[in-house]
């Protein structure tokens, strides 16, 4: 569908009516999403991130992970 929501155009310009890479952080976009866990806000960018059709696109796949084993320092930091 249309729903654009946790889909953030970055480093992206038009031309010619056509969305380019621009810049030089090579991130044209951002996904990002909200969950009960990790896990679940996990599931849902990746769901996201299954919708977008982009020609050589790649992206990253183990954002979060760790996130579990970091809880505690997180907190300790005092971010959590």
């Amino acid at each position: 569908g249309d729903d654009l929501r946790g889909v953030r155009i970055e480093d992206a310009r038009r031309v010619d009516g056509r969305l380019l890479a621009a810049g030089e952080s090579g991130a044209p976009l951002v996904v990002t999403a909200a969950g009960e866990t990790m896990a679940a806000a996990r599931a849902l960018c990746y769901e996201r991130v299954a919708r977008v059709r982009m020609p050589n696109v790649f992206f990253r796949n183990d954002i979060g992970h760790s996130f579990d084993a970091d809880v505690a320092a997180l907190r300790g930091w005092g971010y959590l």
